[in-house]
């Protein structure tokens, strides 16, 4: 969970998970109460990059995708302190 460590799972790890083309990464901001879920890696962008980041707060369901698909969700609420 992310908390003072909030900028660089953004930024840093963000960029080192783009370039490797792992399709989605969730951040869970303790201090905002949200989970940030990024999507669409660019890992030829300079810097690489995620294209959309979507923000879950308590009361929203997170998905999970495997291999593409919807598998699942999970609330938000579930993963927050």
């Amino acid at each position: 969970m992310a908390d003072s460590s909030l900028d660089m799972d953004r930024r840093a790890k963000g960029g080192f998970y783009a370039r490797a083309g792992l399709p989605v990464y969730w951040v869970v901001n303790v201090l905002h109460r949200q989970v940030a879920a990024y999507t669409g890696p660019d890992p030829g962008a300079d810097p690489p990059a995620y294209r959309a980041r979507t923000d879950y707060r308590p009361g929203d369901d997170v998905p999970i995708t495997l291999d593409g698909q919807l598998a699942g969700a999970i609330p938000a609420l579930d993963l927050l302190p």
